[in-house]
């Protein structure tokens, strides 16, 4: 579904464009997709409105790693990560190509920090399939156990009535005999 409104979009800036180049259309409509070329090709799927503290007298200004706000009601997945939103409202709100926010270095802590959070995800991860194998494995030695109470109750019987019909046919046979040696005797 994202990747069909990415593509939806991509398209029509591209049809934009190519009418603007083909001098299709007036000026107004041809500064207008000029100027949007400056700004960020949208692909976020939350439009909610990004606030920062500086521009909602906020008592936390400057005070916090994240100088920003947004109400939004957008399912998890859709949301903005917080620590991104700054770096958004200015992509957002940029003109002319430049936004009060550029690519810099990378950022060392934060990198240590979803690294850290990352192995901590694999380490949880890793217990909980551990805990899961050590729990089927438990149920299929249970089940073993009780096939093989079964199979030794259940064989017990079966010898017993293998025996059992073993006798009645021998019973049977010397009957057969003994009517026979009847037959010729009379």
């Amino acid at each position: 579904m994202l990747c069909r409104t990415i593509e939806l979009k991509l398209t029509k800036l591209w049809h934009k464009a190519v009418e603007t180049s083909l001098g299709k259309g007036n000026l107004a409509r041809k500064n207008e997709f000029l100027h949007t070329l400056d700004t960020l090709f949208d692909i976020l799927t939350c439009k909610c409105s990004i606030q920062l503290c500086s521009e909602s007298n906020c008592s936390h200004s400057g005070k916090r790693e994240n100088n920003s706000h947004i109400d939004c009601g957008c399912p998890r997945e859709k949301k903005i990560p917080v620590l991104e939103l700054e770096f958004i409202k200015a992509q957002r709100t940029k003109a002319e190509g430049q936004g009060s926010m550029q690519m810099g270095s990378i950022d060392y802590s934060e990198t240590k920090k979803q690294i850290a959070n990352a192995k901590k995800r694999e380490q949880i991860r890793e217990r909980e399939q551990k805990k899961k194998m050590k729990s089927e494995e438990a149920i299929q030695r249970e089940e073993e156990l009780c096939q093989d109470e079964e199979e030794e109750e259940y064989g017990e019987e079966y010898e017993e009535e293998e025996e059992l019909m073993q006798e009645d046919m021998v019973i049977e046979e010397l009957v057969e005999m003994v009517m026979e040696e009847e037959k010729v005797m009379a």
